[in-house]
């Protein structure tokens, strides 16, 4: 009989789900649902191979304090679950903010220990037989965040919706979409890389004045300023709701066309 390593591998692998292991919650540690965390961490500069995952194991396992279950999917891919037990919340925290209070935790937890270039891929509680169909969604979702924001270090299915639905449009869709919009909204085609980093940088931080001058240690009459030029220059207002839905679009269907 398959093990679930072998499993998630061949899943993994294959990148589709396939059915699961028989009597897979007569298995320990699988009797309950599994949060599932995706970890990309190649091997930094200078290193000749990463390290060894019985280490990280053990250092998972001193984290949460318990056993944990890390299956080495490829050579720059793990996967580890943690019973949603084991993971302490708040009552008045959603379950989806638990699990990526704890993956900010994890990803703090490995930076420290010098590695850098980790990026972790969150899901949400997941029963063990459906394991497989989620490690393939978390792949999707690691792929999209890392084509749409490189330097994104934690990404989770429920963050994405809008680039997730972009994606699912065939080239010519999104082309005639793209075009549509520039003429609707009466901007011009080519936007500066400037005003697009701080356009995108403002609505990563929920159009904050605040947050997004401190992103881009800007002074925030600076990004008013820049703002205000926007403003003026398309009669689009970043700082109003509806405008900023518009220009996300906008941004999201020209880098899909990249």
């Amino acid at each position: 009989m398959r093990t679930i390593k072998q499993w998630l591998i061949e899943c993994w692998n294959h990148n589709q789900a396939l059915p699961a292991p028989q009597q897979i919650r007569l298995q320990p540690g699988f009797q309950e649902n599994q949060v599932p965390f995706l970890i990309y961490r190649p091997a930094g500069k200078g290193e000749k191979s990463r390290t060894p995952e019985r280490e990280w194991n053990r250092m998972f396992q001193h984290f949460f304090e318990d056993r944990v279950f890390l299956v080495q999917l490829s050579a720059e891919y793990d996967l580890l679950l943690i019973p949603f037990s084991r993971l302490e919340h708040e009552e008045l925290v959603s379950p989806r903010e638990t699990i990526f209070l704890w993956g900010q935790s994890l990803l703090t937890l490995m930076e420290n220990e010098g590695r850098e270039q980790n990026k972790i891929t969150m899901a949400e509680e997941t029963m063990p037989e459906q394991m497989g169909e989620i490690l393939i969604q978390m792949r999707e979702t690691h792929e999209l965040a890392s084509f749409f924001y490189p330097g994104l270090k934690l990404a989770a299915p429920w963050l994405f919706p809008l680039e997730s639905t972009v994606m699912q449009l065939d080239r010519k869709s999104r082309e005639f979409m793209y075009h549509h919009l520039v003429q609707l909204l009466g901007v011009d085609d080519e936007i500066s890389d400037e005003e697009q980093r701080t356009l995108e940088a403002f609505m990563h931080h929920n159009l904050n004045i605040s947050e997004t001058s401190r992103a881009l240690y800007m002074h925030r009459n600076t990004l008013l300023y820049r703002l205000d030029r926007w403003k003026e220059t398309t009669d689009l207002d970043p700082r109003r709701f509806q405008d900023a839905a518009a220009i996300k679009l906008l941004f999201l269907l020209k880098k899909s066309l990249s």
